[in-house]
C-alpha cells in the first residue's frame, strides 16, 4: 500500500531526490540533487520516529509512555543508509533500527527550503474583470479550480444553485462543515424587512444601501468564507446589485497615492464591537435572551496582515466601535488616521473598483473574507429579494488545503501528520511535471 502511495523516484524532483547519505553518532547528513544539503541531530530525529514501536499509524498518535521512553534514552546513531531508488532513508541506533522518508526529511529543514515555497498565486482585479462562472452541479470534478479561486481572486461564482439551505449547505459541505454560529441557527436569511427603515440596522437588512465591509472582522479569527446564495428575486422596476471590491487592489492603490494613511491604518488598532441580532431573537423566548446572546470587543487594525494568506487584509465593518483611549495619539496623528478611514471607505465605494452581480434565485457567491469587501445597492420598494448567507471557519479552510496538499505529495498519512500549512505545501510540489 506504501509503495502505491508514494511517487515513482524519477518522477520526484531533484530536492527530493537524495545524493549521499553520512552520519557520526551525533548527526545524519543528507546531500541532495539539486546540491543543498540537511544537516540533522540525533536527538531531533529521534522524537520524530514514526516507526510501530512508538508510533500508531492508524491512528496517528504516539505510543505516549514508550515514545516518552525512547526520546529520553540518548542512543547513537550507528548507521544511515539510502538504497538507490528508495525513499526511505534507514538509520539505526544502538536500541532501535527506523526509517524515515526523504521528501519529509527535506521538508523539515527550513534552512535549506525557502526557494521551495512557492508564492501564492493572487490576481488583482477591478471593475472590468471577466470572472469564471461554475455550475453546481459540476461543484465536485471542477473543485480543484473554484476553490483555487477563492486564494487566487478572493471569490467563486456559481450558478444553477437549489435556491433554499440544501443549496448552500451543498456548496459549503463539498470544502467541509459550516461555521457554527452564536445563535439558533447556522444559516442566515436576509430579506427585505421595510419595519425597520427607521433604525440604523436598515443599513443591513432593509431596503438602504448596504455600506461595503468584510463579514466576521470583529471575532479574534474571522470566519474565513462567506456564502451568498439567491433564494427568491423579482425587480420589475430596479436591479439590485450586490457589490464586491479586491482589497488588495484598494490596499495597492493607498499605499501608492496614500503612504501615511496606509501606515496609520496598519498601526493605530480600532474596537471592533459584535452584538446579537435583534431579528433572531424572534426565535428564542425573552427569558433566553441572555442565553443566546454575545456581546464582544476585539482591537485590530483597519489594514492587518493575513499570516495564513500572507497578503494584506482589511477589518472594514459596520461594527467599528470607535478607538480605545489607551491607543490614542496626539491631536494631529488622530486627525489623519480619521482621514485615512475616510480615504479607505471612498476607495471601498469607487465603482471603478465595484464588481457588480445580482443575486438572482440560484445564484451564488463564495467569498474569502479579508480579501473581499462587499456590500448592496438600495432595494426598490417593487423588489423582492430573499438572500441566504452561512460561513465556513478558518479551521476548516486550513483542513481542506491540508488534505488537498497530502494528496498531491503522495505520502502516507503518516508523515502527512503534524506538518505545518507551509511544509505540505512543499510536500505537494515534490513530484516532476
Amino acid at each position: 500500500m506504501a509503495a502505491m502511495l508514494q511517487a515513482p523516484l524519477r518522477a520526484l524532483r531533484a530536492p527530493f531526490r537524495v545524493a549521499a547519505v553520512s552520519h557520526c553518532k551525533d548527526l545524519l547528513s543528507i546531500a541532495w540533487q539539486d546540491g543543498k544539503q540537511s544537516n540533522f541531530p540525533n536527538i531531533w530525529l529521534r522524537s520524530a520516529a514514526r516507526d510501530p514501536e512508538v508510533f500508531d499509524a492508524g491512528s496517528l498518535l504516539y505510543k505516549r509512555n514508550d515514545y516518552v521512553e525512547f526520546i529520553c534514552k540518548e542512543s547513537p546513531l550507528v548507521r544511515a543508509e539510502h538504497e538507490k531508488g528508495s525513499e526511505d532513508i534507514l538509520v539505526e541506533w544502538g536500541d532501535h533500527l527506523g526509517t524515515f522518508n526523504a521528501s519529509w526529511l527535506r521538508a523539515q529543514d527550513h534552512n535549506i527550503n525557502k526557494d521551495l515555497c512557492k508564492k501564492r498565486d493572487f490576481t488583482v482585479w477591478d471593475a472590468n474583470f471577466k470572472f469564471p462562472v461554475y455550475n453546481y452541479s459540476e461543484r465536485m470534478e471542477n473543485f480543484d479550480s473554484w476553490f483555487g479561486d477563492l486564494r487566487k481572486y478572493g471569490l467563486a461564482i456559481f450558478q444553477g444553485v437549489p435556491p433554499n439551505e440544501a443549496g448552500i449547505l451543498g456548496l459549503l459541505h463539498s470544502i467541509g462543515q459550516e461555521a457554527q454560529r452564536y445563535h439558533p441557527t447556522n444559516i442566515l436569511h436576509i430579506v427585505k424587512d421595510s419595519k425597520e427603515e427607521s433604525s440604523y440596522e436598515s443599513y443591513t437588512y432593509a431596503p438602504k444601501v448596504h455600506p461595503m465591509h468584510v463579514d466576521t472582522p470583529y471575532y479574534a479569527s474571522m470566519h474565513r468564507l462567506t456564502a451568498l446564495v439567491g433564494n427568491r428575486y423579482s425587480a420589475p422596476t430596479q436591479d439590485t446589485y450586490s457589490l464586491f471590491v479586491d482589497n488588495l487592489k484598494v490596499i495597492g492603490d493607498i499605499r501608492r497615492e496614500e503612504p501615511e494613511a496606509y501606515d496609520l491604518l496598519r498601526t493605530i488598532p480600532v474596537r471592533l464591537g459584535r452584538r446579537r441580532l435583534r431579528t433572531v431573537l424572534d426565535h428564542c423566548h425573552a427569558d433566553e435572551h441572555y442565553k443566546y446572546h454575545l456581546d464582544n470587543v476585539v482591537y485590530k487594525t483597519m489594514i492587518a496582515y493575513d499570516e495564513r494568506e500572507k497578503l494584506d487584509c482589511i477589518n472594514m465593518t459596520n461594527k467599528h466601535a470607535g478607538v480605545d483611549f489607551s491607543v490614542f495619539k496626539d491631536h494631529t496623528t488622530m486627525k489623519k488616521h480619521y482621514d485615512a478611514y475616510r480615504l479607505l471607505q471612498k476607495k471601498l465605494d469607487e465603482e471603478a473598483n465595484q464588481q457588480r452581480l445580482i443575486l438572482k434565485e440560484g445564484t451564488a457567491v463564495l467569498m474569502n473574507n479579508g480579501r473581499i469587501s462587499h456590500g448592496r445597492q438600495d432595494i426598490h420598494a417593487t423588489t423582492e429579494r430573499y438572500v441566504l448567507s452561512a460561513f465556513l471557519s478558518e479551521r476548516m479552510w486550513d483542513t481542506r488545503w491540508r488534505i488537498l496538499n497530502g494528496q498531491k505529495s503522495g505520502l502516507e498519512e503518516k508523515w502527512l501528520y503534524g506538518c505545518s500549512p507551509e511544509q505540505l505545501e512543499i510536500l505537494a510540489d515534490r513530484k516532476g511535471e
